[in-house]
């Protein structure tokens, strides 16, 4: 029975909802709290399938969550963590309604070409999920606690330069598994080529994020790596899976989104803005991708913006 239920829940991962938000026009997004919340009457459902442009860290800070990806189904407990690959389609749900855990989400400019012990960070994106869990134990996962109240805190309250203490808080966390892994023989070595697949691709992604995405060829992003347009093409769907076409359009609708809920420009404005032909032309790839239509989001995410304030910092 439990087999079944976790091959439903990986056939559900065939319609993911994309979550341009996170991280958004900022290099670091972090939510703490349930999958599932409601604020202002509205119910906000991480739950769901998903995926987005960030890398993300999850860490359970309280019960229990099943996290899925397409290859797997893992149980994690207090202090466990997950790691999913930018662009990777995940679901999170949480055991009981009280189950709490720390998301963050960055980009890849967060934290650069920093090397954890000898390895590039985003090597761990490449892991196996399986193995990593069963790579920790108490020990770590008292050290994994220990890194996401700081982190959490440093959400909490802002003060100044937090996002460097996150930053500092997030190679710590890194440091942590890369030795845990290798002590517990984990295939770090074989994840290398992945990462260095990517670490290719990273001029391209560099000019993504310093011109307006519908302004990058995929012909100007190969020349960028140096590569040809067919290579870069398979080597681009090999690392994300999916199309340089594809990303491009969603880093746009991620522009789009972020231009929706932080302006007041009008639907047309942000529309040929972030290239699209017109209002309906965003409306119709924005509804798809986002569940929503542009004005139901902005209503949406100024409705719990409103609702925090006052509150605290959002869950």
């Amino acid at each position: 029975m439990a087999a079944e239920t976790a091959r439903a829940i990986r056939a559900g991962l065939e319609a993911p909802r994309y979550e341009p938000e996170r991280p958004g026009s900022k290099p670091l997004w972090m939510a703490y709290g349930a999958s599932i919340y409601t604020l202002s009457g509205v119910q906000y459902d991480f739950s769901g399938p998903h995926y987005h442009p960030g890398f993300e860290v999850g860490i359970v800070m309280k019960g229990s969550e099943q996290v899925t990806f397409n290859d797997c189904t893992l149980s994690c407990q207090v202090g466990d963590l997950w790691f999913a690959n930018a662009w990777e389609t995940h679901q999170c749900l949480a055991h009981h309604p009280d189950d709490e855990h720390l998301i963050a989400v960055f980009r890849f400019d967060y934290l650069g070409e920093e090397l954890v012990g000898e390895v590039p960070w985003v090597t761990l994106f490449t892991l196996d999920h399986v193995q990593m869990l069963a790579a920790s134990d108490d020990k770590l996962r008292r050290k994994v606690l220990d890194i996401a109240h700081v982190m959490r805190d440093e959400d909490w309250h802002r003060a100044p330069r937090w996002e460097l203490v996150v930053r500092f808080e997030l190679l710590r966390l890194f440091i942590e598994i890369q030795r845990k892994c290798f002590l517990a023989g984990a295939p770090i070595n074989e994840a290398l080529p992945r990462a260095a697949k990517l670490a290719q691709l990273v001029p391209a992604l560099s000019l993504l994020r310093s011109l307006p995405p519908e302004r990058v060829s995929l012909g100007e992003a190969a020349r960028a790596c140096g590569f040809s347009p067919s290579h870069f093409h398979r080597l681009f769907g090999d690392v994300f899976g999916i199309s340089y076409a594809k990303l491009c359009l969603q880093n746009r609708l991620s522009l789009a989104s972020s231009m929706i809920v932080n302006t007041s420009k009008s639907i047309a404005a942000i529309a040929a803005e972030t290239g699209f032909a017109s209002s309906s032309h965003l409306h119709r790839y924005f509804r798809r991708y986002s569940g929503c239509t542009p004005g139901e989001y902005r209503r949406r995410k100024l409705s719990a913006l409103a609702a925090t304030v006052g509150a605290g910092r959002p869950r």
